[in-house]
C-alpha cells in the first residue's frame, strides 16, 4: 500500500514500486493499494509495475466508506498488506483488518520523532501497536520505539537499486558539477544552505556549477536567493528531472544538505554512480549512509562555511574525489538489492 503513489515522487513511492516488482519477478501477486488524488490524474507520478494492480481505497475525508474498502481487501485475499507510509491516514487501517484475518506490516520512512512531529504521537503509537510487523530503516530509529514494539520491529534499510550501473568516465571536463536533489521544502531540506555554501566558493572555482533537482514550494525562494547571491548563470534548477542516472552520471560531487532524512534514496543513488557525497553529521540516514573520510564527508555543523569547507576538499583534489567515489560504490555490498528483497520477502511471507 502505497498511499500517495499517484501523487508524490518522492522516495516512497518510487521503493514502493520497486518492491512491487522484485515481488512481481519472484511469482507473487501485487496490488498497490492508494488514496484517491486531489486533483484528476490518470497515470501515477512514479510508473509502478504494469502487472501491479493499482486499487483505490474510498478512505479520502470527504469521501469515506469504511464498509467498501473492507469488501475491497477481503475480497483480494491479501496473505499481508504492507502499509508504506508514516501519516495519520494509517489510523483506518488497524479498524479495517479488525476481524478480517489479514496481518498488518507498517512500514516507518523515518525517524519516529519526525514522523510524531507531524502527526499526533498517541495515534501514531497507536496504528503501531495494532501491527503485526514494524519495519524502520535504521538502527539508530529503533530505541525511539515503545518497548512493547521491540519484538515486532524489523530492520532493514532500503537497497541500492542501481548499483550495477557502469560508471562514465569524468576526466578532461571542461566544467565540473555540484549535484543535489531532493523536495523543495526547506525545513528538512535546506538548499538556502546549500546555495550560500557554493556562493562561498565560486569565485575561487570558477568552472564548477551548481545543479538542484526537484520541486516544491520552496522554489521561488531558492531561486530568488540564488540571484541575490550572484550566483545567476551559476545555479540551475532543472525541476523533477526524468533524466536522473545521466545527471548523476555527468556531475562529480553530491551534496545533501538536509536537517533530517529518513533512508536518503539520492545517497544510495549517487554513490551507485561512484559521486563523493558530503552531508550532515546530525542527519539522520545521510550519517548511516555516509562514512566519514571514505565514501564522503560529514561536516560537523549545519552551516554554510562547515558545508563549504569540505566541499573544498573535493573540488580542488581529483584523484580524491575519484577515490572516494569508488570507495562509496564498494560499500554499497551493504545494501544489495537481492539481499534486501530476500529479507523484505521473509517478512512479507
Amino acid at each position: 500500500m502505497s498511499w500517495s503513489v499517484l501523487e508524490n515522487k518522492g522516495g516512497v513511492a518510487r521503493s514502493s514500486c520497486y518492491r512491487a516488482q522484485d515481488l512481481l519477478n519472484r511469482s507473487h501477486e501485487v496490488w498497490i493499494y492508494h488514496q484517491k488524488p486531489e486533483k484528476a490524474q490518470v497515470y501515477p507520478a512514479f510508473p509502478p509495475p504494469g502487472a501491479a494492480e493499482l486499487v483505490p481505497l474510498p478512505l479520502n475525508y470527504d469521501t469515506v466508506n469504511l464498509d467498501k474498502a473492507r469488501e475491497l481487501l477481503i475480497s483480494a485475499d491479501l496473505d499481508v498488506l504492507a502499509a508504506i507510509f508514516s501519516w495519520e491516514s494509517l489510523l483506518w487501517f488497524p479498524g479495517l483488518l479488525k476481524g478480517t484475518g489479514i496481518p498488518l506490516l507498517i512500514s516507518e520512512r523515518n525517524r519516529p520523532d519526525r514522523i510524531n512531529s507531524k502527526w499526533n504521537e498517541y495515534e501514531h503509537n497507536l496504528c503501531l501497536d495494532a501491527a503485526d510487523l514494524v519495519h524502520v530503516l535504521t538502527p539508530e530509529y529503533v530505541d525511539s520505539y515503545p518497548h512493547s514494539l521491540a519484538e515486532r520491529i524489523r530492520l532493514l534499510p532500503n537497497p541500492a537499486y542501481l548499483a550495477d550501473v557502469r560508471v562514465a568516465s569524468r576526466e578532461r571536463k571542461e566544467r565540473h558539477r555540484l549535484l543535489s536533489a531532493g523536495r523543495f521544502a526547506e525545513s528538512a531540506k535546506q538548499f538556502k544552505l546549500l546555495l550560500r555554501a557554493f556562493a562561498l566558493l565560486c569565485e575561487r572555482f570558477p568552472k564548477w556549477d551548481l545543479v538542484i533537482c526537484g520541486d516544491g514550494e520552496s522554489l521561488a525562494d531558492y531561486q530568488v536567493l540564488a540571484s541575490k547571491l550572484g550566483l545567476d548563470g551559476r545555479v540551475s534548477f532543472p525541476g523533477m528531472v526524468e533524466d536522473m542516472p545521466e545527471r548523476y552520471s555527468n556531475s562529480d560531487i553530491f551534496c545533501i544538505p538536509s536537517r533530517v532524512e529518513g533512508f536518503p534514496m539520492v545517497v544510495l543513488e549517487a554513490h551507485c554512480f561512484a559521486l563523493p557525497v558530503v552531508g550532515f553529521a546530525e542527519c539522520s540516514g545521510t550519517n548511516e549512509i555516509v562514512v566519514h573520510g571514505e565514501n564522503g564527508y560529514l561536516a560537523e555543523e549545519m552551516t554554510p562555511e562547515c558545508l563549504a569547507g569540505y566541499r573544498e576538499k573535493l573540488m580542488s583534489d581529483t584523484g580524491l574525489r575519484q577515490r572516494m567515489g569508488e570507495r562509496g560504490k564498494e560499500m554499497l555490498d551493504r545494501y544489495a538489492p537481492e539481499k534486501i528483497y530476500d529479507a523484505w520477502e521473509a517478512m512479507l511471507v
